[in-house]
C-alpha cells in the first residue's frame, strides 16, 4: 500500500495542480494508493507575502497526522507499506516514525524537500535562520525519512553543507524538476515506483528530465 500525504491546495501555487495530478500520477503506476488529506475549510488566503497560510497549514497537517494514527489504531498499516510526503517539512514524519518503531510495523518513508532554514531564500531561512530548534528539527526529519528527494544536486549540496551530513548517511535522491507540471510528476512517478521496487536507476538528460541518483 502507498499512502500519499498531500499538500493543501492553494490556488495561486502549484499545489492546486498537485491536488489532482499527484494522485492521478501515482494511480497510473500502482493500484493501492490512498490519499491522506486535511480539511478543506482551512484559511484559504496565504499569509501576506508567503506561499501558504502559516497557521492554516498546521491545521491541515494535524488532521493528516490524526488520520495516519487512526490507520495504525485500526491495524490497517502493514509491514512494508510506503508513506510519501509531498513536503518533507511535515511534523507527521516524526509521528509516523514514532508509531512505526514502537508498534514494530516497519514502513518506508519518502519525502520531497522543497526548502528549509538552510536556504537563505526561503521564509524559514530569512525569518528563523540558524535557530537551534529549526536546524535540529530538519536534521531529525532527514534521518527519519528513508528516501529524501531534493530538487537539484545544488539543493542536496546546500543541505549537506549546512548540516554537515555525509551524502551516504541516508537514502538520498535528487529529483530535478524544471516545471511543476503533469509531465514532471509523471516522470517522478515512474522513478518513484522503480525505486521502491528495488531497481537501480541513474538517468541524466538535458532538459525537463528527472535526475535520480542513489547516494
Amino acid at each position: 500500500m502507498i499512502y500519499l500525504i498531500d499538500l493543501e491546495s492553494v490556488e495561486t501555487r502549484y499545489t492546486s495542480e498537485w491536488k489532482d495530478h499527484f494522485p492521478m500520477m501515482l494511480a497510473k503506476h500502482a493500484q493501492d494508493v490512498v490519499v491522506i488529506d486535511g480539511p478543506e475549510d482551512i484559511a484559504a488566503c496565504t499569509t501576506p507575502g508567503a506561499f501558504l497560510n502559516f497557521s492554516g497549514t498546521n491545521v491541515y497537517k494535524a488532521e493528516q497526522v490524526r488520520k495516519v494514527a487512526e490507520l495504525f489504531t485500526d491495524n490497517k498499516v502493514k509491514e512494508g507499506d510506503h508513506f510519501l510526503f509531498a513536503d518533507a517539512w511535515h511534523p507527521g514524519i516524526i509521528n509516523l516514525k514514532y508509531m512505526s518503531e514502537l508498534l514494530g510495523i516497519k514502513v518506508k518513508i519518502h519525502a520531497l524537500w522543497h526548502a528549509g532554514s538552510y536556504d537563505p531564500q526561503d521564509f524559514l531561512g530569512r525569518l528563523i535562520g540558524k535557530a537551534k530548534w529549526v536546524r535540529h528539527t530538519e536534521k531529525a526529519f532527514f534521518h527519519a525519512i528513508d528516501y529524501n528527494y531534493f530538487a537539484t544536486n545544488f539543493h542536496i549540496e546546500m543541505f549537506m553543507e549546512n548540516f554537515n551530513v555525509p551524502s551516504t548517511s541516508s537514502g538520498t535522491s535528487s529529483w530535478q524538476w524544471v516545471l511543476y507540471s503533469v509531465f514532471a510528476l509523471d516522470l517522478f512517478g515512474k522513478m518513484f515506483f522503480l525505486l521502491i521496487y528495488g531497481l537501480q536507476l541513474s538517468v541524466s538528460k538535458v532538459k525537463n528530465t528527472i535526475l535520480l541518483k542513489k547516494y
